[in-house]
């Protein structure tokens, strides 16, 4: 069942690059918080930049000013199934050590 979604937006920083990367990062960083706090209490979330939920013809949706960029949608809900992680690689097999 999907219970709803949070966007964020950001705006754009073009004058100094080196900011404009770390916000971006910054903002990645806050999508992933966000995702662990909804887990926290119990809900299913998916992290999307899916054209379905995010690009041009959506922006007036979201309320995505010119200057502005849409980072992500996350989709909350709650889960049809118990998930469980699923370990496809040993971390010693994509780990290099400098």
């Amino acid at each position: 069942m999907r219970i709803g979604q949070i966007a964020l937006i950001r705006t754009a920083t073009a004058a100094d690059p080196v900011r404009d990367r770390e916000d971006n990062a910054a903002c990645a960083c806050a999508m992933q918080n966000i995702q662990l706090g909804a887990w926290g209490h119990g809900l299913a979330s998916y992290w999307t930049t899916s054209g379905a939920i995010v690009g041009k013809n959506l922006d007036m949706f979201w309320g995505v000013q010119p200057s502005d960029e849409m980072v992500g949608a996350i989709i909350l809900g709650v889960a049809a199934a118990d998930a469980k992680a699923v370990r496809y690689k040993q971390p010693e097999d994509v780990t290099t050590w400098l």
